[in-house]
């Protein structure tokens, strides 16, 4: 059976975490909700100030003809287009704006989207600036709903979310039979299964060890350690941001 996530009322024990390797939720995150992003870039509105912004902006997004998001290099399928043109998309393809950088440490790294910075405020608990993190990243869902693979990051992770809803299914680095599964991808920072967590056969299994499960929405934080294995469903519409 899986258990829920720890709850913290804030994110000042975010250092003790980091050093236990522990995930943990935040329900309505103060520095969060008082973002300009989550009241601009909602709704009919925030599309067009998105638009107006950064609509020139060419960005990379995943497309799939189904609900699912691979990182695997060998099925990965993306397009660069105009964000504006990502904003308007309906129907099919299937699109996903994943990984999309606003701030980077690492100079090679694109950040066209980084007009958009001024709408959002690194927590007191990162140290308020965006010099001490290794990225800032939008993840934006406009078109159906979609799901990751099984996977990893090489970083420790803050989600932010700023609407819609995330559902998250969590593995600690040492579950014996999620290490028994995987098989390895090779793609920068991350590493990911062939194994979807819907497979009757993964669920039997799974059913006998130890993982968690969280759900966030508007305003909700959640902390993904480096290491933890995870697979992301994610509702319509959904904005979100990882640092």
């Amino acid at each position: 059976m899986s258990k829920a996530v720890l709850e913290l009322n804030s994110l000042e024990r975010l250092e003790e975490m980091v050093s236990r390797s522990q995930p943990f939720v935040v329900r309505s995150e103060k520095t969060l909700m008082a973002w300009p992003a989550c009241r601009k870039w909602v709704g009919g509105d925030g599309t067009l100030y998105l638009t107006e912004r950064c609509g020139e902006v060419v960005v990379d997004v995943a497309v799939s003809d189904d609900l699912k998001f691979s990182g695997d290099v060998r099925h990965a399928q993306t397009v660069s287009i105009p964000f504006k043109s990502f904003l308007e998309h309906e129907g099919d393809p299937n699109v996903y704006l994943a990984q999309c950088p606003l701030s980077s440490s690492s100079a090679d790294a694109p950040s066209g989207l980084a007009a958009l910075l001024g709408d959002i405020k690194v927590p007191a608990s990162l140290g308020g600036e965006c010099g001490r993190l290794c990225s800032i990243n939008l993840w934006m869902n406009r078109s159906r709903p979609v799901r990751s693979t099984l996977h990893y990051d090489a970083h420790n992770n803050l989600l932010c979310c700023l609407s819609g809803t995330k559902e998250v299914t969590l593995l600690p680095p040492d579950h014996q039979l999620c290490m028994g599964t995987l098989h390895s991808v090779y793609v920068t920072g991350c590493n990911h299964s062939t194994v979807l967590l819907d497979d009757e056969t993964w669920q039997e299994m799974i059913a006998e060890g130890n993982y968690m499960k969280a759900r966030i929405g508007a305003g909700d934080c959640l902390f993904l350690p480096e290491g933890w294995m995870h697979q992301v469903g994610v509702a319509l519409p959904f904005e979100g941001m990882r640092m």
